[in-house]
């Protein structure tokens, strides 16, 4: 490129005058004196231009990732009060949230940090607990669980809004991971697009289940681990100190061992 040759040229340029002062030096160009033409002063070479791959941000990377979480924000918050009832393990959930309401006591086999998340979030949005939704048992007849037209309406929008912003976040943590990993600006609008669009991924976005908060501390785990291999060792404690605290959230919300 243009770059490239500038900075040959200047070289060529700077080894010429050399050989020159040298022979000059040893007599064997008399009629050259040294003095007798300043020597110009070599072209500054010019800084190497960012490529793409580079982990460089400038504006086409943020204007990507502008893209790419309005279209994770929109594809999961919108109209995300439909169903408004309990949809599959939605009822199983909603029943431990409203356990934590209530202070009962109950046992769980899963760690407990997604449903708390739930609770906690969900009340600060909200929710009213059983008045907001009971989830009443379907019993034996399973495909109520599927009904939109049953004769409980709840308030579905606090408790799915949890899954719907880590949904969000993950689009947003898989493009920027890919960019620090030293993939072009299209690899990782290309990745982030698939995310977005997978349809097992919008599914559990757009429903209050433990799925989307484990995607989303282990997508958070993987961007800190990215982001540490392009920085000088002494700054790296930071990232590395959030890597493990998003891996113990991760442990404390995976499924239990029986139902891996």
């Amino acid at each position: 490129d243009q770059d490239s040759a500038r900075r040959i040229q200047a070289l060529q340029r700077m080894a010429e005058l050399r050989q020159r002062h040298v022979s000059a030096q040893n007599g064997q160009s008399k009629d050259y004196d040294p003095g007798s033409e300043p020597d110009p002063e070599p072209e500054p070479v010019p800084e190497p231009r960012s490529r793409p791959g580079d982990g460089s941000w400038g504006g086409v990377e943020w204007l990507g990732l502008g893209v790419v979480s309005a279209m994770g924000l929109f594809s999961r918050f919108y109209n995300l009060a439909q169903p408004n009832a309990a949809v599959y393990d939605e009822t199983h959930l909603g029943r431990f949230v409203n356990g934590y309401w209530k202070g009962e006591y109950f046992f769980d086999v899963h760690p407990p940090l997604a449903k708390m998340l739930f609770y906690w979030i969900g009340t600060a949005l909200g929710y009213g607990g059983p008045s907001g939704c009971s989830y009443s048992d379907p019993g034996s007849d399973q495909a109520k669980l599927m009904m939109t037209d049953r004769s409980e309406t709840c308030d579905m929008v606090p408790l799915r809004s949890v899954s719907a912003g880590c949904g969000a976040l993950v689009v947003v943590l898989v493009y920027s991971s890919c960019k620090h990993l030293g993939l072009s600006t299209s690899a990782a609008f290309c990745a982030s697009l698939m995310v977005t669009f997978e349809n097992l991924f919008f599914v559990m976005s757009r429903i209050h289940m433990n799925d989307m908060v484990y995607l989303c501390f282990l997508a958070a785990v993987v961007h800190c681990t990215a982001k540490v291999q392009r920085l000088p060792v002494g700054s790296r404690i930071c990232w590395l100190t959030l890597s493990g605290l998003f891996l113990g959230c991760l442990l404390y919300t995976s499924p239990s061992p029986r139902d891996s």
